[in-house]
This record gives C-alpha cells, structure tokens and sequence, in this order.
C-alpha cells in the first residue's frame, strides 16, 4: 500500500505522501480494532443475554470479530492488487536504471 500511495508523487512531495500514509495506517488500525472489539462484545452481551455460558459467549464474539477481521484483511489485499500498478512501478524502475529519475536523499 505505501508504493501505492507514493507512486507518482512529485520527488519534492516525498514525504508527505509517506507520513499521510503512515498516519492514515494509524488511525485505521485503531478504528478496526474498535470496530473488531465492538463487534465482539456486542456479540458476546448478546449471547450471555440469552442464557449462554461465558465461555461459550465469548468465542462466539471473537469468532464474529475474526470473521469481520478477515473481511478487512481480503478487501486490503484486493485492493492492493488492484491499486499497485505494476507497469507504472516497470517505467519507473527503468527510467532509474537510465538515471532519468533523480534519486531523493533521505533525511537522517
């Protein structure tokens, strides 16, 4: 997802586009574990509700929560399929190799 974000951004934009990236990584992991963990627990509140044991409450709720969790993680996968492009990462591999592109210095 990062060469997907920084693909075709100016050199002078560099890092910009990676601490967006690296921000918005974030902020995404702690919204899903709060969707996850809220998934889990309403599921398990539910369950004890209506007379299950604890035990079994809770691995009906992380078994939900899971389940939900491997949605995301299918839907981040064909997403970065489909987000990489691969002839756009070739052109500009070889425009480096030719020293066309200027390689942008790190910051220490």
């Amino acid at each position: 997802m990062t060469i997907a974000a920084v693909s075709g951004v100016e050199p002078h934009e560099t890092g910009l586009a990676s601490g967006l990236i690296n921000t918005s990584q974030q902020v995404g992991g702690a919204l899903g574990l709060a969707i996850l963990a809220s998934i889990a627990n309403s599921r398990t509140g539910d369950l004890v509700a209506g007379g299950d044991p604890m035990p079994v409450a809770l691995t009906e709720g992380f078994q939900r929560a899971f389940m939900v969790g491997a949605g995301f993680a299918i839907l981040g996968a064909v997403l970065a399929a489909v987000l990489i492009s691969g002839r756009a990462s070739r052109e500009h591999r070889e425009a480096a190799q030719r020293g066309e592109v200027e390689a942008v210095p790190v910051a220490a």
